[in-house]
């Protein structure tokens, strides 16, 4: 898991990144193979990484 947390936030800080939290929960989910919750994925990326979706 620690390795996904550090893929994630290397995406986070790509200037095209996710533009939504449900594509990163797909992301996890799915590519990733992660069985996780879109509140942990929330919480995640807002509280623990301190990080936010980017607007287009």
């Amino acid at each position: 898991m620690v390795e996904e947390v550090a893929l994630l936030q290397n995406e986070l800080k790509d200037p095209v990144g996710f533009t939504s939290y449900k594509e990163i929960y797909f992301w996890l989910s799915v590519v990733r193979e992660i069985s996780v919750s879109y509140t942990t994925v929330y919480r995640l990326v807002r509280q623990e990484l301190g990080s936010s979706i980017k607007s287009t």
